[in-house]
């Protein structure tokens, strides 16, 4: 029942997560918000140029090239949350037992 939970939390977070970097566009332009934009999308802009090369302008691969990076980084974001919550149950649980 506990895996299920921090599974749960993990994926609620990182739906969040993903949503909030969607929502960086929503900002006044600067160099900065276009820098922490692209750096937080990184890791399904990655997975998705190994199908598809040329990005969106790979022949009809547009639609799917987005539809893949968003898709990955949202697991990419519900591991990350996974983890972190994974050390912090272990930690505290630690903490709770010396």
């Amino acid at each position: 029942m506990r895996i299920f939970r921090l599974f749960l939390w993990s994926s609620l977070l990182g739906l969040v997560t993903t949503y909030a970097i969607s929502g960086i566009s929503h900002l006044p332009y600067s160099k900065e918000r276009d820098w922490v934009s692209d750096a937080l999308s990184f890791p399904g802009g990655m997975v998705a140029r190994v199908f598809y090369p040329e990005g969106v302008h790979t022949g009809h691969g547009s639609p799917s090239w987005g539809l893949l990076a968003a898709s990955t980084n949202l697991i990419f974001y519900i591991l990350v949350w996974l983890l972190v919550l994974w050390i912090a149950r272990r930690t505290s649980t630690e903490e709770r037992s010396s």
